[in-house]
């Protein structure tokens, strides 16, 4: 298959180009003195560690960090726009089976998860919230999602205890900076710097400065987290994925 830079597609498919502004999601769940939550450490590590005073911990991109309630509503707050679940929820949720195990877990319960696809060796640990063990046929791995997760990611009822996180725009960016972006209608294969990628139908393809090659792909989900849409692209694949043409 030929391959074609990034550029060059999206010059020639730019008259279908919607606008939006970097705007990540930013999920914050209450947490009491003596939890144990996971934050980001040096060089991106995660750690778990114990709280000692109530507050909130913050998830943005995959940063998570602790804040108390003081500094959350003086330093955060005031810069955050709450959003409803349904506006970024996943469109392409994962049907459960009968053949898929899934286990309701209880906060402080003793699991043991394998995180990695790539590994066999198990992580004992009590888990952080109550949630979900879901170990799935196609690969056997446990996995561990608090209610708020497996409601995202899975076609599946969560438990009637409803999480108390809650879903926040950040306004903290510019918001006079947008980037075009535009939403693939058949597959293509992307001739990057670091070589080439086969991307699918429905993907999304954006400005990125920060990026060597001047653009990014990502699937339609995660552009709705990190990104705000406010020009829609007039595209019939962006309705599969969540972002209804204009």
């Amino acid at each position: 298959m030929n391959a074609i830079t990034a550029a060059d597609y999206f010059k020639a498919h730019e008259k279908e180009a919607g606008l939006a502004i970097e705007a990540p999601v930013l999920k914050v769940t209450p947490v009491k003195s003596g939890d144990k939550i996971t934050v980001t450490a040096l060089f991106g590590i995660l750690a778990s560690v114990e709280t000692d005073e109530d507050g909130f911990h913050l998830d943005s991109l995959g940063t998570q960090v602790f804040k108390t309630i003081e500094d959350f509503h003086q330093e955060d707050l005031p810069n955050l726009r709450e959003i409803p679940f349904e506006d970024i929820d996943s469109d392409n949720k994962r049907v459960l089976f009968s053949k898929d195990s899934v286990e309701i877990i209880k906060k402080g319960q003793e699991i043991t998860t394998q995180p990695w696809s790539d590994t066999d060796l198990g992580v004992c640990s009590k888990a952080e919230d109550d949630g979900y063990l879901v170990t799935l046929k196609e690969d056997g791995k446990p996995r561990f999602y608090d209610n708020f997760d497996y409601k995202r990611l899975f076609n599946a009822k969560a438990a009637a205890n409803e999480t108390s996180t809650k879903l926040y725009r950040d306004a903290r960016s510019d918001k006079d900076v947008h980037v075009r972006y535009i939403v693939l209608k058949e597959g293509v294969t992307f001739a990057f710097e670091e070589g080439h990628y086969n991307a699918k139908a429905s993907m999304v393809l954006y400005e990125n400065e920060k990026d060597e090659d001047g653009f990014t792909v990502v699937i339609a989900d995660d552009f709705k987290w990190t990104h705000e849409v406010e020009k829609k692209a007039n595209s019939p694949s962006i309705k599969r994925s969540g972002l209804s043409p204009s």
